[in-house]
């Protein structure tokens, strides 16, 4: 099931917080996996959600629910290597690696280095050097 990313507003940064919080929240459900997938193809952020869904998701039962959101992070994307990895074992386990194999055949839309047009600064001279570059832009809050 391609699922479309309909984002103008929410930074890989910023979704990288969404998930940690949920994570420290055991809030990570099959409707919060599929909502990221509606807002990011960043690598990180789909490895750190896939990641989180390995580790509770032990059993065939406990992953059945997540099918969904297995088979979408490869329908119409691209993922890194080691999260296509965990996504084959998943999709194993639960039983429709046949799905997912053919899902993963499709013409990738989005690329797993979605958002990789950013740069991250933590001075002014950083932010001036890179004026019209056409980059998203970020300011380390730890810094500034």
């Amino acid at each position: 099931m391609f699922v479309a990313i309909n984002n103008k507003d929410k930074s890989a940064i910023y979704l990288d917080g969404v998930i940690k919080k949920a994570c420290n929240n055991g809030e990570i459900t099959p409707d919060f996996a599929m909502e990221i997938l509606t807002l990011t193809n960043h690598r990180a952020n789909i490895k750190k959600l896939v990641n989180s869904i390995k580790d509770i998701c032990t059993t065939k039962e406990s992953l059945m629910p997540y099918k969904e959101f297995i088979l979408a992070c490869v329908d119409g994307r691209e993922v890194s290597g080691d999260t296509l990895d965990y996504l084959h074992d998943m999709a194993k386990l639960c039983g429709c690696e046949a799905e997912f194999d053919e899902a993963n055949k499709k013409t990738k839309f989005y690329e797993e280095k979605d958002c990789y047009n950013a740069a991250v600064v933590s001075t002014r001279e950083e932010l001036e050097q890179l004026k019209g570059t056409g980059l998203k832009i970020y300011f380390d809050s730890n810094e500034v």
